[in-house]
């Protein structure tokens, strides 16, 4: 699964509804956390323009990327967990078909890393 992109479900709150809810939404596997659980960087199409983080977030273009609908940012300081039971679909073999943005996104996600335990310290 490591490599891989797959449609995840995820929690989000609908304020018109008042309830929290559930979303399909696409990610890239990174690592396994444990026997049931993956690490995960979440696909998204980021609306607000003023929330993408130019060095932490990689473009990904529809018509390069074609498991996509829309143009959309691989979040790579945007790590998360999730159980597998979350994994549905699988989208593509993205270190496969995307070898040079997943050698890309693994080193952003270590840069990240980096930075995060330099500024606890």
């Amino acid at each position: 699964m490591i490599g891989k992109a797959y449609k995840s479900m995820v929690p989000y709150y609908d304020s018109i509804a008042k309830q929290r809810k559930f979303k399909s939404r696409p990610c890239l596997i990174i690592g396994k956390a444990d026997s049931g659980d993956y690490v995960i960087l979440p696909i998204s199409k980021v609306s607000d323009r003023s929330k993408v983080d130019t060095n932490y977030d990689i473009p990904l273009d529809k018509t390069v990327y074609t498991f996509l609908h829309n143009d959309s940012f691989l979040r790579t300081h945007k790590q998360t967990v999730v159980n597998i039971a979350s994994l549905k679909d699988e989208l593509t073999d993205f270190k496969g078909k995307y070898e040079e943005t997943y050698i890309e996104a693994l080193a952003k996600v270590e840069e990240f890393q980096k930075q995060l335990i330099n500024n606890a310290l």
